[in-house]
């Protein structure tokens, strides 16, 4: 987990830096207030809707190193449904609020492991399932990632 929330950070980090226009180029529809793409230096590109120059609304960003995110957007940052995929598979989807996990949502890890639950400041947090490949189940109450009881 912790490995998928380090990428995660730099996930957030390196695109809200990028979304200062000066740093990528439009290179197709509008970039200010329509449906426009973007593309940035590190190799990064996101196709969807802007407003006010931001990334508002419907899209999908691609970063070559830490995976691509489908869903909604709001003063450019991840908000509403959306969908994470990692570069190794992993996948989050669900709610975000803010460019974090933040309401009900589903990890899915390569290893078979999938975490189905609630979710606060990009971890599970309230009630939640656990799922392992051999069909073990933890549930109950989780607090800041980790699990604290039925």
């Amino acid at each position: 987990m912790k490995k998928y929330l380090l990428a995660f950070f730099l996930f957030v980090t390196f695109f809200s830096a990028a979304a200062c226009s000066t740093r990528g180029s439009c290179v197709r529809g509008n970039c200010k207030n329509g449906l426009g793409t973007m593309a940035y230096p590190e190799g990064a590109r996101y196709e969807g809707q802007w407003q006010g120059s931001m990334r508002s609304g419907q899209g999908t960003l691609t970063n070559p190193y830490s995976g691509q995110y489908e869903g909604q957007w709001k003063n450019d940052k991840p908000h509403g449904l959306g969908v994470w995929t990692f570069p190794d598979g992993a996948k989050y989807e669900g709610q975000w609020k803010n460019g974090e996990w933040h309401g009900q949502g589903t990890m899915a890890f390569p290893d078979g492991r999938r975490y189905v639950g609630a979710w606060e400041n990009d971890v599970p947090h309230g009630q939640g399932k656990m799922i392992y490949p051999d069909g073990r189940e933890l549930i109950g109450e989780f607090e800041n990632g980790k699990f604290v009881g039925k």
